[in-house]
């Protein structure tokens, strides 16, 4: 056993050395190198590392929105799901609502069961390949009866029946179960987010923070001339990743929430009924945080504060699921003023008892 530790650590020796070394006769080739052709090459580099990131989000959510949607899809047994009969005849109903104030042709959305428990947005109606939203097994509960608590698992835990007794427990379970009106809610959200602005804001987000990654810590290597060892400029590519990811969180974070509110604003926008349901999914969502993080206190898995707000640089003080619920009950003052002739005129009914 020792042996092959030693092994192992004269591999990881030899690995580091080779590394080294032909970092030293790249930086040696450079030297060589005039300062407009170093100049030409790095442009090269950083548009392209900029253009490959950005294409390949891009390419995701159009040409490949079938492969990304594998990613996301729920299984059962080992094998792709299939979506529950009557969800996908209520979310067709909701997406016909819908149609009044997005102008898109029936057949650019499609719906699919997702893992989670939120539905989630792929792509954009803006585009010919369409988008497609994920409905997570959740919404096919009616009462708490139906929450199978055998299917629901949290990372490290193998016991979880003591839990689901609990005060958390319960109101964990309870916070799974949404009225039709908070369904329809929960459906049209993400179809007012499947545009073309969001898609354009997140690709503009991944090429700020790839140019980041590489331009701050080119420009620093590059003015700072005692910068010279692998070492300090190794130093200095990392900070600059990592700058370049808290502005990416950061920027991601600001597009989601306020893409949030739009999307919340028109879909309450089509009804009173998505207003009522827009109150009721923030609240359960909040319920629903809290008690995970209480269910998960033991494993030091943490996604979400005491309060229900996700866990974040600002979506847990600034961007939070209580100033989403706040700006959702004032939407109806707006919603009276701007659509109250269009609800009056419509006097919408459901079109199936979910």
């Amino acid at each position: 056993m020792s042996k092959l530790l030693m092994n192992g650590l004269l591999y990881a020796k030899n690995s580091v050395n080779a590394l080294h070394n032909t970092y030293n006769e790249w930086t040696f080739g450079l030297k060589l190198m005039s300062q407009k052709r170093k100049q030409y090459y790095y442009r090269v580099i950083l548009l392209s590392t900029t253009g490959l990131t950005t294409g390949l989000y891009f390419t995701y959510n159009t040409l490949f929105i079938n492969q990304y949607k594998a990613v996301v899809h729920s299984y059962k047994s080992g094998r792709l799901s299939q979506l529950d009969k009557d969800l996908e005849l209520f979310a067709a109903n909701v997406w016909t609502e819908c149609q009044q104030s997005v102008d898109k042709s029936p057949e650019s959305l499609q719906f699919f069961p997702s893992v989670g428990c939120d539905p989630l947005t792929i792509g954009t109606l803006g585009l010919p390949s369409g988008a497609v939203i994920g409905l997570p097994f959740p919404l096919t509960y009616r009462t708490v009866d139906d929450v199978k608590t055998v299917d629901l698992r949290f990372k490290g835990e193998h016991n979880p029946y003591m839990k689901w007794r609990s005060a958390a427990g319960k109101a964990f379970i309870e916070s799974l179960v949404l009225s039709e009106r908070a369904k329809k809610f929960a459906i049209a959200r993400p179809i007012h987010m499947a545009n073309n602005v969001n898609l354009f804001l997140d690709c503009l987000n991944i090429s700020v923070a790839t140019i980041v990654a590489i331009g701050l810590a080119q420009e620093i290597i590059a003015r700072v001339k005692a910068l010279q060892t692998f070492g300090q400029r190794f130093v200095v590519r990392s900070l600059s990743l990592i700058v370049a990811y808290y502005l990416w969180s950061t920027l991601n974070q600001s597009i989601n929430y306020y893409a949030t509110l739009r999307a919340d604003k028109r879909a309450i926008s089509v009804g009173e009924d998505y207003y009522v349901g827009a109150i009721e999914y923030y609240t359960k969502m909040k319920t629903r945080n809290a008690a995970f993080n209480e269910l998960t206190e033991d494993n030091g898995w943490k996604v979400f504060t005491e309060e229900g707000e996700i866990k974040g640089l600002i979506s847990s003080r600034l961007l939070t699921i209580n100033s989403l619920l706040y700006s959702s009950k004032h939407l109806k003052s707006d919603l009276k003023r701007d659509v109250s002739e269009e609800v009056a005129s419509t006097s919408y009914k459901p079109h199936s008892s979910f």
